[in-house]
């Protein structure tokens, strides 16, 4: 009993790599098409690293004020560790280097939102039949106001873009 708590355990907190999702999602895929009431003790190993990945990931689920509050102070601890990092000498992922503005993260949170969060949640929402419909429709919500966001900062640039004097020609 104590490995096997431990092996969930662990298999648990490496659920929540971002690496791991698509696999977590087919894991859900095959316990909603199943019905998970009927294979509860054997696929409890499996559905709380998916519960704990939601968790990690429930900002998206919450109001506009909340999840975008959430997702500025997530983007500020990113590029504080990429800084901390360059200054180190170390490698960084680019997506951490962004500065934490609004009109800089919105098409990551967009992306994140439709390659992670959506399916994730809509995983979940299958197994439990549809009990967090409310959250994935905000996750849409949310989602939404994230194109809105890159859309404006598209629309910002453009006019500078067409005041800008063209190069002239060499001769």
């Amino acid at each position: 009993k104590k490995k096997m708590f431990r092996k969930t355990v662990i298999s648990t907190i490496l659920a929540t790599d971002l690496s791991r999702s698509s696999n977590v999602v087919q894991e859900l895929q095959v316990m909603a098409d199943e019905r998970v009431e009927e294979h509860v003790e054997e696929w409890v190993h499996q559905l709380l690293p998916a519960l704990l990945h939601a968790a990690d990931t429930d900002h998206p689920t919450r109001p506009w004020v909340v999840h975008s509050a959430m997702s500025l102070r997530i983007s500020e601890e990113f590029f504080a560790q990429s800084q901390q990092e360059a200054e180190l000498g170390l490698p960084s992922l680019q997506f951490m280097s962004v500065p934490p503005v609004m009109e800089q993260i919105a098409p990551m949170q967009v992306s994140f939102l439709q390659f992670v969060v959506v399916p994730l949640w809509d995983g979940i929402n299958q197994v439990v039949n549809g009990a967090f419909q409310e959250r994935l429709d905000q996750i849409q919500v949310n989602k939404g106001k994230w194109q809105a966001e890159v859309q404006a900062a598209i629309a910002a640039a453009a006019p500078a873009e067409e005041e800008a004097p063209a190069e002239a020609a060499p001769a």
